[in-house]
């Protein structure tokens, strides 16, 4: 591997952008690649007068919250993205930030801990991130971290996000892309607390198989969706490798799960997926799958020859004559266009500029 990190332990600025949700080193590029091009007009021109992009598929992602801050991050990571458009969503997430700091929270949840780190992770890209210190404030506060959790497995890690944070010994549903998401928004705005990196990569750890490989989440081992309970597959080994990167540490579990990531990628599919009721989630995380494979190869600065252009190639293909992409499978709601085009986006960006 082709170091991630200056001094042992520091995480490179360069590798973090390039692991970070949205991959805002890519808007350097020279010229503009058709099929990325046609994917960020199609998802712009999604965007609703109020600013937010908004489910017509799910009404759980109707408020916007969630699906603004994806869309937000996918169109940074483009390299000209259409006038107004990101000005306008950041707009509108601000606004979207209610009394506790948090987005999503309402009648109905709107993935809380996913909306507000996407969005100050959108606003630490746009050089607001003075903005996002609501946000990182209920973050923090979401955060299972202290001696009052002990060795409980979801130690370190974050919930759903909930106005008042959980207390021992109920953590909620933990996981490690959550938890990714929330560590990628404290460092993209420099939430100088160390306790955060020690406590987060405690957790991520902890996901750890003795492979090399990342699961899904210790904490309850039945959301897992590999071999059996206690294997590791390809989405959630993404997310630990830019979780790590994210804390800062634990180089040796970044390269142990890059050469395990390298060595099962395909493009098609997420692998190392369980059989039987679990399989379709192989096809049905596929946008997803792509999207933090991408981003850890290029974080890591290590993955398998070719795996740019297999990417490319595969999202090339499956694009619709709009611009759009979409998953026939609902499991992951990348049935909804704009969760699949956003996470298509960010894959492409991540692949660089052919």
């Amino acid at each position: 591997m082709n170091g991630t990190r200056g001094r042992d332990g520091d995480v490179s600025r360069r590798a973090f952008l390039w692991g970070s949700a949205g991959l805002a080193g890519c808007r350097g590029w020279v010229g503009t690649d058709d099929v990325l091009g046609r994917g960020a007009g199609w998802l712009a021109a999604q965007q609703a007068a109020d600013g937010g992009f908004h489910s017509e598929v799910y009404g759980l992602l109707r408020s916007g919250a969630s699906l603004t801050a994806l869309a937000t991050l996918a169109l940074q990571a483009t390299p000209d993205p259409p006038a107004g458009v990101i000005d306008r969503a950041l707009v509108f997430l601000v606004q979207a930030r209610g009394p506790s700091g948090a987005l999503g929270i309402g009648d109905v949840h709107d993935y809380p801990t996913y909306a507000t780190a996407m969005a100050a992770t959108a606003l630490a890209h746009a050089g607001r991130a003075e903005e996002a210190r609501p946000l990182t404030d209920w973050l923090l506060r979401q955060q299972l971290r202290g001696e009052a959790w002990g060795d409980h497995p979801a130690r370190g890690g974050f919930p759903m996000g909930t106005v008042e944070p959980r207390t021992p010994p109920h953590p909620g549903h933990v996981d490690i892309s959550m938890t990714r998401v929330a560590l990628q928004a404290l460092r993209s705005c420099a939430v100088g607390d160390d306790a955060v990196w020690d406590e987060g990569r405690r957790f991520v750890l902890g996901c750890r198989t003795p492979d090399g490989a990342f699961r899904y989440s210790p904490a309850d081992p039945s959301l897992n969706k590999g071999r059996d309970v206690t294997a590791g597959y390809g989405t959630p080994t993404a997310d630990g490798i830019l979780a790590l990167l994210a804390t800062g540490g634990a180089k040796d579990a970044v390269e142990r799960g890059l050469g395990w990531l390298a060595a099962a990628f395909r493009p098609d599919e997420n692998p190392g997926i369980g059989e039987g009721s679990m399989r379709a989630y192989a096809d049905a995380m596929r946008f997803y799958w792509r999207s933090v494979a991408s981003a850890a190869f290029r974080a890591g600065r290590n993955g398998p020859s070719g795996w740019e252009q297999a990417i490319r190639t595969d999202l090339a293909a499956e694009q619709a004559p709009d611009g759009s992409w979409r998953n026939d499978r609902a499991e992951q709601k990348e049935d909804d266009p704009i969760v699949a085009t956003s996470l298509a986006l960010q894959a492409l960006a991540a692949c660089g500029p052919r």
